[in-house]
C-alpha cells in the first residue's frame, strides 16, 4: 500500500473518528490498513486494540415496565 493511500485513509479515519492521529494510526495498523475494520475496532470498546475492554455486564430479559407488572397496580 503506498504511502499516500495509507495518509487518505489515515485523514478519512481522523476526520471520522475525531481521534489524534497517534491513536487512529494504532488502530489502522492493528486492522492491517482496513479502514473499516479499524473503525469496528474503535466504536466497538470490546474489540478495541488501543483500549481497555469494557467487561460485558450480565443482565436478564424482563417484562417491560408497565402498571401491569407492578404488583398492586391496576
Amino acid at each position: 500500500m503506498s504511502s499516500q493511500n495509507k495518509d487518505e485513509i489515515l485523514s478519512n479515519f481522523i476526520a471520522i473518528t475525531q481521534c489524534s492521529g497517534h491513536e487512529a494510526r494504532e488502530y489502522l495498523e492493528a486492522a492491517k490498513w482496513d479502514e473499516q475494520l479499524a473503525m469496528d475496532f474503535f466504536f466497538d470498546s470490546s474489540a478495541s486494540p488501543a483500549r481497555d475492554p469494557i467487561p460485558p455486564i450480565n443482565t436478564r430479559s424482563s417484562p417491560a415496565n408497565t402498571h401491569k407488572n407492578i404488583p398492586g397496580s391496576y
